[in-house]
């Protein structure tokens, strides 16, 4: 890689996936592996199950709210905070506003073939539709053991 990447307002793969819009704003094909940087619009109330994965994460809220739990820490991250959980710490969060907006960068790249292998091409550029079709839940399951996701507890629930 000799050149920087550039993914302007609107690009990117968009896939839905678990509720959420997930738009793949750098593949980690582009650049050689090293990374991958993953938009996700997600709606109220939207909380994946307690997981770790072996690609260190960072964060930065773009709009909106979630309460966010990673290992011991809990905290409430708002537009313009930023974030990492390192490679193999559980975490999970909570979308509190009406939709938030965040971006996320994986190192090394590769989790984004999660989103593409059990996503949904998104026909819009908006959150998924209710009745919108997914992959049957095994599959998906089956998918994130392949790329090394692992759930180790629930989502947050509305009280937690």
């Amino acid at each position: 890689m000799s050149t920087a990447v550039y993914s302007g307002s609107g690009d990117g793969e968009r896939w839905w996936f678990a509720g959420a819009l997930v738009t793949i704003k750098v593949p980690g094909e582009a650049v050689g592996g090293r990374c991958a940087m993953i938009e996700f619009l997600m709606p109220r109330q939207l909380s994946p199950p307690l997981h770790h994965h072996p690609e260190d994460e960072t964060f930065t809220m773009l709009d909106g709210q979630a309460t966010f739990v990673a290992g011991d820490q809990r905290f409430l991250a708002e537009p313009g905070a930023s974030w990492v959980v390192p490679s193999g710490v559980a975490h999970t969060f909570r979308v509190e506003s009406d939709t938030a907006l965040l971006v996320a960068v994986y190192v090394p790249a590769g989790i984004e073939g999660l989103f593409r292998e059990a996503g949904i091409p998104a026909v819009t550029s908006s959150l998924p539709p209710v009745g919108a079709p997914s992959p049957p839940r095994d599959e998906v399951e089956r998918l994130m053991q392949v790329y090394h996701h692992e759930n180790v507890g629930p989502p947050l629930g509305p009280t937690d």
